[in-house]
């Protein structure tokens, strides 16, 4: 796999030949083993698997050199992928191509390549929960990984509604319809149409029409108006089979649920939900890595707002830097767009319960945050305090699932000490 050509091994590291540098991730619903050749790549690139393997990594901490080399590893090392990777990649190619994709992100306060690593992890971390090789083929998955790392190519730091508002070049170009994305998914494309980056020039013509298919569907479907109603397909998806999903211990899938997760459309609905969930996914992160970002976009947010007062058009919501207050405005998103996501993924997905709790820490100290530095009446405070109540309550009242001895109580030990750090 060419890892000297990855890593850029110093003097002094192991010898290794084409036998050695194989070896994927092992373990149910963690992929909790790592091999001596993987392990040594992390070493290289300076990284601790037990925190990669964990809600702790913070791309934010990284060299640019060390965010180029994650993104690899962590397409290269996809449990459920790795495999392909292995004897269909070249390493060389998937080198130049997290290049030429770093190269084409622009150096916004959020929408950066920063970003698009987070969320290569994030979606790296939930198709290793929710047990995506049960569901999906290892070509599935490394498209979507690779959706990940380019799904915001090119973001100029402004939102869809104003590129429409002002008519701007993509909003022609692209009839107002998800401008942004459909940018995004335009110079992915024209990546991997250079021959020497082209990662996918191992699979058939056939094979690549599907990969570009679910390439674009993916990317499309992070435009934020996309969010209601997949919310709405989550939960129908849940109610539908509630039975299934209910008699399973929500730790290991059961071969009903891995039936009804089978079907075409449930596959599109999850491939969509892994990269969605994963770009909306920093308030569900711990408190560190979700302030950061808050802060991050928030910052780009008011930067448009600025532009948009200077147009003389509406400044929109979130984006006046004189009154917005920012505790504020992150309660209100987890209240009606992050916590009604969560909730329905959770109902689908118990291994992503994390995901709920550290939302609900999360918006206990937005809350707090919003009383230090606000410093509001009481009556304020108890309308916010009985909204955060709420929000959190909703969190907590997840459907019971069969423990593996068939008790409810006992399936909440089992999910609370699994593999979801």
């Amino acid at each position: 796999l060419g890892v000297l050509a990855l890593t850029a091994v110093r003097g002094g590291a192991p010898s290794t030949s084409s036998a050695d540098l194989g070896g994927c991730l092992t373990g149910a619903t963690g992929g909790t083993e790592i091999s001596v050749t993987m392990q040594w790549q992390l070493d290289e690139i300076g990284l601790v698997y037990e925190v990669l393997n964990s809600w702790d990594f913070h791309v934010l901490d990284l060299t640019p050199k060390q965010q180029e080399q994650i993104a690899a590893w962590l397409l290269m090392n996809n449990p459920g992928s790795c495999n392909y990777m292995e004897n269909n990649v070249d390493m060389q190619k998937l080198r130049a191509f997290i290049g030429l994709i770093s190269g084409g992100y622009l150096d916004n306060h959020f929408h950066n390549f920063m970003h698009a690593v987070d969320v290569t992890h994030t979606s790296f971390r939930y198709l290793t929960l929710i047990q995506a090789e049960r569901i999906f083929s290892m070509l599935d998955q490394f498209a979507l990984l690779v959706a990940a790392v380019g799904h915001d190519l090119g973001h100029i730091g402004l939102t869809n509604g104003f590129l429409t508002e002002v008519q701007h070049e993509l909003a022609i170009r692209y009839n107002d319809r998800s401008p942004l994305e459909n940018l995004h998914c335009s110079k992915l494309f024209e990546i991997l149409a250079q021959a020497p980056v082209n990662i996918f020039s191992g699979v058939t013509q056939e094979q690549f029409k599907d990969i570009r298919k679910n390439i674009i569907d993916v990317i499309l479907h992070t435009d934020i108006t996309q969010h209601p109603s997949m919310v709405k397909e989550l939960e129908l998806l849940y109610e539908m089979n509630s039975k299934v999903f209910e008699a399973s211990t929500g730790v290991t899938l059961s071969e009903a649920e891995v039936e009804v997760l089978s079907t075409a459309e449930n596959k599109k609905l999850i491939l969509e939900m892994v990269l969605h969930g994963a770009d909306i996914s920093n308030p569900t992160k711990p408190w560190n890595i979700c302030y950061d970002w808050a802060y991050r976009v928030l910052d780009e947010y008011a930067n448009q707002g600025d532009q948009e007062k200077k147009l003389g058009i509406p400044v929109q919501v979130l984006n006046d830097r004189e009154k917005v207050n920012r505790p504020n405005s992150q309660i209100g998103f987890i209240e009606f767009i992050i916590a009604p996501w969560v909730c329905a993924e959770v109902k689908v997905f118990p291994n992503l319960s994390a995901a709920s709790e550290h939302l609900e820490t999360n918006l206990n100290s937005w809350e707090r945050t919003w009383i230090e530095e606000s410093n509001p009446a009481e009556a304020e405070k108890e309308k916010v305090k009985e909204r955060v109540i709420k929000i959190a309550n909703a969190l907590r009242n997840r459907p019971p699932r069969l423990g593996a001895q068939g008790s409810p109580a006992h399936q909440g030990k089992k999910r609370r000490s699994g593999t979801m750090n």
